[in-house]
């Protein structure tokens, strides 16, 4: 395998300026997508405060075995119930196949703390 490797193209002067110029961009790129995200990180309200988030409801799918641990006998969802949890809310639609790939590693790693998986509609 390495017998069919060229290294020869490493002795010459226009790959190491290539690599250099690669090397400038890339720090440029970086630099300037990192400080743009700070930018925008303020520009949406981001914080280090810690604020009450205000109570709110939401159906969910009321399947029998999945959303029993979240939901009460109506299949609402209120978050005051779940105060003293970490909370994921992870709006998805029925019809995407990524979003179901999402829920079965919510579930997998459901086990851990008080982390439920509920889906609303």
């Amino acid at each position: 395998m390495v017998a069919g490797l060229d290294f020869g193209v490493l002795r010459q002067k226009e790959t190491w300026q290539a690599f250099g110029v690669g090397v400038v961009l890339f720090c440029i790129i970086g630099y300037t997508s990192l400080s743009l995200f700070g930018l925008s990180a303020s520009a949406y309200g981001v914080s280090d405060d810690i604020e009450q988030v205000p109570d709110f409801e939401v159906a969910t799918m009321n399947r029998t075995g999945i959303d029993d641990t979240v939901a009460d006998d109506s299949g609402m969802v209120r978050l005051s119930d779940l105060r003293g949890s970490v909370v994921v809310l992870d709006f998805m639609a029925v019809d995407c196949t990524n979003c179901h790939y999402v829920q079965t590693t919510s579930t997998r790693v459901s086990g851990i703390g008080r982390l439920s998986t509920a889906r609303t509609e």
